[in-house]
């Protein structure tokens, strides 16, 4: 069976267990630029662990040596307000660790990490984007070295290998391309971290998984097909560009379209011929809002008759 490293469970199983700490130690130096000696994960992997819902997190959580909390987050596609949802979770980390009767003055320096196969800023073609917290006038002046947040977005790595030349090139074209990467061509002076992402695609290969294991990750790479789904099938209604329109008519039904198709889709792709009957049913309504729970809801249900209550 092929693992694709994207997927989350699969990227935890890979970068958060105790026997590969070292690959994510190289996983961090690439992205951060700095030298780690060690790191503690917080929540190592645990094939027990069961996701529940398609909003389950299954990040990586750990402490460097200096203090400095790190929370490293895969995700196949973006979700809605993804950047709000991005600073949501890096407070929850830099807050929790706050415990009573403890100072400010306590709290660690917090770094979250979001690797995208997706394309989170279209306006530029930078695949890595680091953001800390500075003065607008004068952007000299750091409010504070607690912040910092990374984005990488693998889409935009569209180099072949012969042009990779830095360790977090060579880490991004693995992920995208587990298979392709020739690990025999490159050496380790030409591309720093080749060693360990050469042991990451042979641990990739030798990934074991259980019974129950091999059903939570397919349960998540079929998450993330259907969220593929919703995406592609909103832009073919027209959903983003009624939205653009500006008559109030056009938004509304380019958006009640794409829901529509939307749901539709993920019906038959989940649950085959036999919930075309429910996709008329969806048909039938016209309410943005109610759409919207029940795209939710189609994702989640674990058969037609569990989404059938939502009707």
């Amino acid at each position: 069976m092929r693992i694709d490293p994207k997927i989350d469970f699969a990227f935890k199983c890979l970068f958060g267990s105790e026997k590969n700490k070292k690959l994510l130690i190289s996983l961090l130096q690439a992205i951060l630029g700095i030298e780690i000696h060690d790191v503690v994960i917080l929540n190592p992997f645990n094939g027990k662990e069961k996701p529940d819902g398609k909003l389950s997190i299954l990040d990586i959580k750990a402490r460097l040596g200096d203090g400095t909390f790190i929370n490293v987050e895969m995700q196949m596609t973006l979700v809605a307000a993804y950047p709000e949802r991005s600073m949501y979770y890096w407070a929850s980390l830099y807050t929790n660790q706050l415990a009573e009767g403890a100072e400010y003055t306590d709290l660690a320096r917090t770094v979250a990490i979001h690797i995208i196969d997706d394309v989170l800023f279209p306006e530029i073609p930078d695949y890595h984007v680091e953001f800390d917290i500075r003065s607008v006038k004068h952007p000299q002046l750091r409010l504070t070295d607690r912040f910092a947040l990374h984005t990488i977005e693998l889409p935009k790595v569209r180099m072949k290998q012969e042009q990779l030349s830095t360790a977090l090139d060579g880490w991004c074209y693995f992920l995208s391309h587990p298979e392709e990467m020739k690990m025999e061509e490159v050496s380790t002076s030409t591309l720093p971290a080749m060693e360990a992402i050469r042991e990451a695609k042979e641990a990739l290969k030798a990934m074991f998984l259980t019974d129950e294991e091999r059903q939570i990750y397919e349960g998540r790479l079929k998450q993330a097909r259907d969220a593929l789904w919703i995406r592609k099938a909103s832009r073919k209604e027209g959903l983003e560009a009624g939205l653009a329109e500006g008559r109030v008519e056009g938004r509304v039904e380019g958006r009640v379209e794409g829901l529509q198709l939307a749901i539709k889709q993920v019906i038959v792709e989940r649950f085959g011929t036999s919930g075309k009957a429910w996709a008329d049913r969806v048909g039938s309504i016209s309410e943005p809002a109610r759409l919207n729970e029940l795209l939710s809801g189609i994702i989640k249900a674990a058969s037609l008759e569990e989404f059938e209550k939502l009707l």
